[in-house]
């Protein structure tokens, strides 16, 4: 098993396994492949292909790409290429050919990238990314079943297992002294199957207001990023300085408090979307 050293941006002090996540794109390939297999006759032949197979492979090798980071410490030029790479797959089968430009799509390769980055960087304390993600999950699954049946498809069979796999998930790390973490392998493929599912609504809508799917996780982040440059502080170093990070070590609420208080305003937040 991989685990967790504590270094200077851990909020933990034990050492839990940081492996667990790899059971996610390994999941999401099987689905994948049970999709392709159900339903390859009722598909015309250019469909056949493009979603049940491109964007599980995007999870996967994005997966496969963070689990070997975790273990190995990859170097950010092997990295980011191959999280670019998932990031494409995901982008060329989640929008019509029409939505895509060459500057549109380098713009949306970075902002996913970031987004999946956010993810990443986001799984720091107990439970934030497992009840995050089961906000998310769980709203989308509503959203496609109740109010736009036409996109359910691909995102049905990924989605479900992507809900149960954190509500299991939560059981391990939702805790005082969590047994286990999701590591790269596991927030990097979330970060990307959540990436999947904004793109589908950004061509649905035809607005980023989309982006409010994540405005906890984005308001995080990008706040503490603006905070770093104007400190002058390298924002690529690994450091301690998120605001959920602030609220556990300098003002002392639990970690499993501060995770339910990030979900639970995502969760308003998706309501009042939705």
């Amino acid at each position: 098993a991989i685990v967790a050293i504590p270094n200077e941006r851990s909020s933990h002090l034990h050492q839990p396994i940081r492996g667990l996540g790899i059971v996610f794109p390994i999941a999401c390939a099987l689905m994948g492949i049970l999709s392709l297999y159900t339903r390859l006759l009722p598909l015309e032949i250019e469909e056949i292909w493009i979603r049940p197979v491109l964007i599980p492979l995007g999870i996967v090798l994005a997966g496969l790409t963070g689990y070997l980071d975790d273990r190995l410490d990859l170097r950010a030029t092997i990295r980011l290429p191959l999280y670019a790479l998932s990031v494409g797959l995901v982008l060329f089968a989640s929008s019509p050919l029409s939505y895509i430009s060459f500057l549109g799509a380098g713009i949306a390769l970075i902002v996913l990238v970031g987004i999946i980055n956010t993810y990443n960087f986001m799984d720091g304390i107990n439970g934030i990314t497992g009840l995050y993600s089961i906000v998310f999950f769980g709203s989308m699954l509503y959203y496609l079943n109740d109010c736009n049946p036409n996109l359910l498809g691909f995102t049905e069979v990924l989605l479900i297992p992507a809900l149960c796999f954190h509500i299991v998930f939560g059981v391990f790390n939702y805790r005082k002294t969590a047994l286990a973490f999701l590591g790269d392998a596991g927030s990097i493929g979330t970060g990307l199957l959540v990436s999947t599912c904004l793109i589908l609504l950004f061509v649905e809508f035809q607005s980023i207001h989309v982006l409010s799917l994540l405005l906890v996780y984005g308001v995080d982040s990008v706040g503490t990023i603006l905070i770093r440059l104007i400190r002058r502080e390298n924002i690529f170093k690994a450091h301690r300085s998120h605001f959920y990070q602030d609220l556990v070590h300098k003002i002392g609420f639990s970690h499993i408090k501060v995770s339910f208080v990030y979900a639970l305003i995502q969760l308003c937040i998706n309501v009042l979307y939705f």
